[in-house]
């Protein structure tokens, strides 16, 4: 989920992450990156949109994004 919004860099609906696995389990992560402050979730209507907390992530570690990255490319 975070590898996803990172690499968007927008924000993006719930229903993108259904192919990851079940709501429930889903909700789960969504809550555990909300309770980090990785994320931001928008409520609009029945709808939920997550987007990553790309500023506040970057002011606080700078470059551990890219990071990742590198590290998931080379795996």
């Amino acid at each position: 989920i975070f590898l996803i919004l990172a690499k968007v860099g927008t924000e993006l609906s719930c229903s993108t992450f259904e192919p990851l696995g079940k709501k429930s389990n889903l909700s789960q992560h969504y809550r555990n990156l909300l309770r980090n402050e990785l994320i931001t979730i928008r409520r609009e209507g029945l709808h939920k949109y997550l987007s990553l907390r790309s500023k506040e992530f970057n002011r606080k570690f700078p470059k551990l994004i890219d990071t990742i990255f590198k590290i998931q490319v080379n795996a």
